[in-house]
């Protein structure tokens, strides 16, 4: 079939919105972008990547099972599904024999960039004709079509011949838009022969007169309806909802008519009503209605008054409701109409509410007196969104009276605040509400927004496999699609397939494999196993820092000799982290030989639990194989002893946790990895001393350690040094850490550096409070720069506009806010003006702040930056709670933002938030390239 006709190539760049007024624009953006992904995507090119296919001429293809065939080619568009027949002889033909997706926008190449974009109409008669030519050629049935780029207008008489075949020839998901205009295009009653129909997007259309369909017109298993821009009646809504006895979703988008209706359903879920006049929605019985969503609702009248009336009966799982707005919606509940004062009865509450938005102007006090009423009626609510447009203080009100309703301190005395306090009991709120959202708020110049932060672990240890995945899983609706013979298909798979999926699996399910398929039995012996001891004790996969007591000791050391003498090698990953190696000392001296010698690319040895001068074996310098490497709790062996070529010539990532080893054993590591690109250090027993020469690394990390000297030598290739909770050194006259930057011409990330801990040095300059800064003292390539300070120490803060002048190219700043008993002077705004040059921080765009306590220093340097800084574009601070009190309340601590005169035009947003786990940080994340910032959380 030739598909050249089915491609338009030459459209005319022209949006069909240009010429509709504003509203339709608005909705018709919605009908589309409300269409659901596509099954099947344009950009897939049908060869992904045959690197590692043989070249060999043999058609692999055409072994494959007709199922997985058939498969395969339904989830191409329909143009690329024709285009198979040249893959292989057996797929010539066989695209007319499965479901087909079918999406004209697939025609059209500007659609791809551009989801509204349609063509114009002088090419509408190109379009029609290939969709005719399409769903003429295809006997059926069609998986989806989607008719959304054509002139309906023009092709009155081709619609009604595509909906009879996608009728006759079966359709199980259909969107049909009506491309542009005009809005009172009858729609086809054709439409209701498509039985087979499980999901329907109609838009811009004229709904049929359903009073003369037949009585079986029906959808019987329709489950999703979108209905955008549709004119229709009452009774035709009505109509449609009985005769979808499984509808589960029901969205109707900018009606054209006031939308009435009375919702009788046994199986919706979902009702959502989207830029409509609403003039009545009755939940009258609804078992199964979870959400109820009114998003930019306009009042339809009801009885003369200018209201859309939202009653709520039976609908005892309903979880989300809104967003109500007090002056437009009328709420009832059973036969009680929710207005201010209103008393809450057991027939008033709906208790299986979680989720609740309200849209209220609080700066109109007759329009808020109905929301304490409407709280009353949803006492199990957890997360309240509240969509305002007002000024400041009548949101900050509301927002202190939830700090406090919820057990967070906050003003008391306000009026504003008095009248939620005396209208509000906090029992409508104190018991459940986890999350309070306020949208659209205003202030000054600047959006406010609360947050708080997720909780993050700090893991170091990758799993390659996961234990939690079975080897059937989701399968079952693939098995009972195919045929039940007896045909081993597994069988027929290339070897490299069945390799490339038995090394993906933890060992124990890489061994029963075997059960699959008589190919199978044995082939785990010829991959590269991943082997994790924690994958052994289940205990171990749900809480991944749990290690089992010293009676199970003998069973996991049993199992680990078992696996490592039973493997022919090589490994792909071996983690033994959960034996009781003290009691084991002969035993892990066999297991270093062995995992040597088959050959291991990422190895983690931890010894549990202690003693922590656990010799490590020297044979572990064997494993010449290895590319990531992660040691824990253990005495480093003697470097001294080690035969001169003992090294890891192929070695990338290496973590040491509890190490104890001298600083000659650390120098020997780094000469003796040469390609080396990330170094980490955790907790080490002794203090870290460095001379960083390396051609390779990329990466220094020290966390939970006390750090020496750190001499940045010759590292080309460093990207990022990074301290985290690092203390002074342990030894030694200056107590304070010297960090010495020499020659690191890609250093981008530096942080945390803490002025009373770290001394920095370039060249023969120590960095110190009035430092001189030259060309010497300045590295340019550093981007993200983070900072330890006390704001109410002046000898460590005095050290800090002289450490930013040396990183002049600063674009994101993290200043962690480091508490103090005994605070020694005040620092002013004047101190930074003066101390503290433009030229220092003129390219900071993002400054985040940690454990914010809203102190005087802390404003005065906020308000630097803020007036300073003309690139600023966003500031996030991370309060602490612990700051929070009746007599140092929230209000204290942000309104002097709302003072400050903002240098940057581009500042329009501060960013709040409560942070449940202080300046968190992970590990593995910090070192992984992908992540450009791991400050941030």
């Amino acid at each position: 079939m030739d598909m050249s006709r089915w491609r338009i190539e030459s459209i005319r760049p022209v949006r069909a919105l240009d010429d509709q007024d504003e509203d339709t624009k608005t909705a018709l953006m919605f009908a589309y972008e409300s269409l659901p992904a596509p099954p099947v995507t344009p950009d897939a090119p049908l060869a992904a990547d045959a690197a590692d296919a043989p070249d060999d001429g043999v058609d692999r293809m055409s072994i494959l099972p007709d199922q997985i065939m058939r498969d395969v080619i339904s989830r191409l568009p329909v143009k690329d599904a024709v285009r198979t027949g040249a893959l292989a002889s057996r797929c010539r033909g066989l695209w007319r024999s499965v479901p087909l997706v079918f999406l004209d926008a697939h025609l059209i190449p500007g659609c791809k960039e551009n989801v509204i974009w349609r063509p114009g109409i002088e090419d509408a008669h190109g379009v029609c004709n290939a969709v005719s030519a399409v769903l003429a050629a295809h006997p059926g049935p069609f998986r989806c079509v989607r008719i959304t780029c054509c002139y309906m207008d023009t092709s009155r008489e081709e619609i009604k011949d595509w909906l009879q075949l996608v009728a006759d020839k079966g359709v199980h998901e259909l969107a049909f838009i009506n491309r542009p205009q005009p809005l009172d295009l009858p729609l086809p009653a054709a439409l209701f022969r498509c039985t087979s129909l499980t999901r329907l997007h109609l838009g811009d259309w004229k709904f049929p007169n359903t009073t003369a369909l037949p009585q079986s017109a029906a959808f019987p298993h329709l489950k999703e309806l979108f209905l955008s821009l549709i004119a229709m009646k009452d009774r035709d809504l009505a109509f449609l909802l009985g005769k979808c006895p499984v509808l589960e979703v029901l969205t109707i988008i900018a009606s054209q008519s006031d939308v009435r209706l009375c919702l009788v359903s046994r199986n919706l879920r979902c009702l959502q009503l989207i830029f409509s006049s609403i003039g009545e929605i009755v939940v009258a019985d609804a078992p199964c209605l979870e959400r109820l969503f009114l998003v930019d609702a306009r009042c339809g009248g009801v009885g003369g008054k200018m209201c859309s009336r939202i009653k709520i009966g039976k609908a005892p799982k309903l979880q989300m409701l809104g967003s109500l707005e007090p002056e437009r919606h009328e709420l009832e509940i059973g036969n009680t109409v929710i207005e201010a004062g209103t008393k809450v009865g057991s027939s008033t509450i709906v208790p299986s509410i979680r989720v609740l938005a309200l849209a209220v102007q609080l700066e109109v006090r007759k329009k808020v007196k109905t929301v304490p009423s409407i709280l009353k009626c949803f006492p199990n609510i957890e997360t309240l969104h509240i969509y305002v447009n007002i000024c400041q203080p009548f949101c900050f009100q509301l927002f202190f009276f939830f700090c406090m309703s919820l057990k967070l301190n906050g003003p008391t005395g306000n009026v504003k605040l008095k009248f939620w306090q005396d209208a509000c009991p906090v029992e409508c709120i104190e018991r459940h509400v986890k999350k309070f959202v306020i949208h659209e708020f205003k202030a000054a110049k600047i959006k406010v927004r609360s947050r708080r932060s997720r909780q993050r672990t700090s893991p170091s240890l990758p799993p390659p496999a996961t234990t939690d995945a079975p080897l059937a899983a989701a399968t079952s609706a693939a098995w009972s699609a195919c045929p039940n013979d007896g045909v081993d298909r597994i069988s027929n798979l290339p070897d490299q397939i069945l390799q490339n999926i038995v090394s993906r699996l933890p060992a124990k399910d890489a061994v029963r494999t075997g059960a699959l398929a008589k190919r199978w039995r044995g082939f785990w012996r010829a991959t590269r196993l991943v082997f994790l001891d924690a994958g052994l004790i289940p205990r171990c996969r749900k809480n991944p820092t749990w290690r089992p007591g010293l009676l199970d000791t003998l069973g996991i050391t049993n199992a680990v000799s078992d696996v490592l003498a039973a493997h022919p090698g090589p490994f792909r990953c071996v983690q033994i982290t959960c034996c009781h190696l003290d009691l084991n000392r002969e035993k892990i001296k066999e297991w270093m030989q062995k995992v040597a010698s088959k050959g291991v690319q990422e190895l983690a040895f931890i010894n549990h639990p202690w003693p922590l001068n656990l010799p490590l074996p020297a044979t572990l310098f064997s494993c010449k194989s290895l590319t990531s490497l992660h040691i824990g709790a253990w005495k480093f062996p003697n470097t001294a002893a080690l035969p001169e070529g003992a090294g890891f010539p192929h070695l990338k990532e290496l973590f040491l946790s509890l190490i104890t080893m001298k600083d000659r054993d650390l120098a020997f590591l780094l000469g003796n990895c040469p390609v080396l690109e990330v170094l980490t250090i955790i907790a080490s027993q002794t203090d870290v001393r460095l001379c960083l020469v390396s051609q390779s690394l990329r990466c220094l990390q020290l966390g939970m350690s006390s750090v020496g000297d750190i001499v940045v030598a010759d590292a080309p290739r460093l990207e990022r040094l990074l301290l985290w909770m690092t203390q002074r050194r342990r030894t030694g006259d200056n107590k304070l850490s010297r960090i010495k930057i020499g020659k690191a011409p890609n250093l981008s990330m530096l942080g945390y550096w803490h002025p009373g801990q770290h001394q920095l040095q370039f060249g023969d300059t120590v960095i110190e409070a009035g430092t001189n800064v030259s060309p010497s003292t300045i590295v340019p390539s550093v981007k993200i720069l983070a900072l330890d300070v006390n704001f109410d120490i002046c000898n460590e803060v005095n050290s800090v506009p002289s450490f930013l002048k040396c990183f002049p190219n600063v674009e994101t700043l993290h200043i962690k806010s480091l508490k103090t008993d005994k605070p020694s002077g005040k620092i002013n705004l004047k101190f930074w003006q003066e101390a503290c040059p433009v030229e220092c921080v003129q390219n900071v765009k993002r400054l985040v702040i940690y454990e914010f306590q809203g102190k005087k220093n802390e404003h005065a340097f906020l308000k630097f930056m803020g007036e300073t800084v003309k690139a600023l574009e966003m500031v996030l601070i991370m309060l602490c709670p612990q700051s929070l009190s009746l007599s140092n309340c929230l209000d204290a601590k942000i309104n002097p933002f709302t003072t400050v005169k903002w240098a940057s035009e581009k500042m329009k947003m501060i960013d709040f938030g409560f942070a449940s786990n202080p300046t968190p940080w992970n590990f593995r994340t910090a070192v992984d390239v992908s992540c450009r910032n791991p400050f941030e959380f």
